[in-house]
């Protein structure tokens, strides 16, 4: 049996970060991880709010060990339209540049950070049952590690959102991209790294299906993956994309691909992401579709300022309290309702034309959808973000999240 104050199921970034804050703050925090690291995961391109929130942390990336990110490109290849918006032209605040990083080294970094502040972390190591009662928590595990006995719990199963599924809470949303299919490309030729590096700008290509990513990773690599409205998405389906593309043709021209890899249907809500004695972060509070790359950060911005709140309460004894995280569940509403919005019109209504393709944007208008890209989402000047939530659109957006 061990004992602890709290068990974090999971040592993704949102794990990682949310262990990471509570042993610092002085907690005994015992880490689960089912996966064994260094290992693969996708989500690559980082936004610049997670700077901020990795500063808040204590962790600087090294800028020659990360491919650097300074906006993103939106292009439709079939009519020739295309805009670049770079991470410089944001509201006041708003870091000017983000990185794109290889998961399995990325999630290294944030978990040996964590066990440097004083988490213990235990890898390959499944949660087989968890129960959650008024007073403690108690995880029964696979393999040699035994229960686990602990004053709170904090979630952070990723997309396999353990406590959603479990708790029958999780509630898909349908209206967004629905299967995707990714292939890395290693060995980028000098005339692909000469075009990509100098800004390492996200490509996002429309298709009349959905839309292809592309992100350029250091190391001369290249991560590439289609998104279909309607699935399914078939390994063949992203070959076929990177052929049709006379783009990303260029760019993988003497690469080595990788074996495609699928994605199932992956946008959700969790309506319950907190109760007495846990919380759920990250993918497992809500994942979005990861057009815009929203993922990484709402989970290292939410995991950070909920293991403050916990922190706090374990100070004041009612770590118990059943409404400790509904202000920080508010909090992070806003952001997903924020990108709900974004997604949506995204998907479903001319933006493209109106604004991410148009000839002479409004400069306000501009500035504040590139600080939205940005991840910072929690101010109150961005006029286009306000036009959004005063849009005929925001009644689905609350009622989604």
């Amino acid at each position: 049996m061990t004992r602890c104050d709290v068990v974090v199921l999971g040592a993704g970034p949102a794990g990682s970060a949310a262990a990471a804050v509570l042993a610092h703050r002085g907690l005994a925090v015992h880490v689960l991880e089912r996966a064994r690291f260094p290992r693969f995961h996708i989500g690559e391109s980082l936004l610049p709010m997670t700077l901020c929130a990795l500063d808040e942390l204590g962790i600087a990336l090294d800028p020659d060990e990360h491919q650097h990110k300074a906006g993103a490109r939106f292009l439709d290849e079939t009519t020739g339209q295309t805009q670049t918006y770079w991470f410089s032209d944001t509201l006041p605040g708003t870091p000017d540049h983000a990185y794109h990083v290889v998961r399995s080294r990325f999630d290294a970094i944030l978990a040996d950070h964590a066990a440097a502040c004083g988490a213990r972390i235990e890898f390959g190591v499944r949660a087989r049952a968890v129960e959650v009662g008024p007073d403690g928590v108690r995880v029964e595990t696979e393999g040699t590690c035994g229960p686990i006995e602990a004053r709170y719990l904090v979630d952070a199963t990723g997309q396999q959102a353990l406590l959603a599924r479990r708790n029958r809470t999780l509630v898909k949303i349908g209206d967004f991209g629905r299967a995707a299919a990714f292939v890395h490309y290693e060995g980028l030729s000098d005339a692909a790294r000469a075009e990509i590096e100098p800004h390492g700008n996200i490509q996002i290509l429309r298709t009349p299906t959905g839309w292809i990513w592309a992100i350029p990773l250091a190391g001369r690599r290249l991560s590439v993956g289609i998104v279909a409205k309607e699935g399914p998405v078939t390994r063949d389906d992203v070959r076929a994309a990177v052929a049709s593309s006379p783009l990303l043709t260029r760019w993988t021209e003497g690469a080595r691909p990788g074996e495609p890899v699928l994605v199932g249907d992956y946008s959700f809500l969790n309506r319950a992401p907190h109760g007495p004695r846990f919380t759920c972060v990250g993918d497992a509070a809500c994942f979005l579709d990861p057009v815009f790359s929203s993922g990484v950060t709402l989970a290292l911005l939410g995991a950070r300022r909920a293991a403050e709140r916990i922190a706090d309460a374990f100070e004041r004894g009612d770590e118990a309290d059943p409404a400790l995280l509904a202000p920080h569940a508010e909090h992070m509403k806003r952001a997903y309702q924020a990108f709900y919005l974004l997604i949506h019109r995204f998907y479903h209504t001319a933006i493209f034309e109106n604004l991410f393709f148009s000839v002479d944007p409004d400069p306000a208008m501009r500035r504040g959808l590139v600080t939205m890209l940005a991840g910072d989402v929690w101010r109150d000047d961005n006029v286009f973000q306000n036009l959004l939530f005063a849009s005929r659109h925001a009644g689905a957006a609350r009622l989604i999240v």
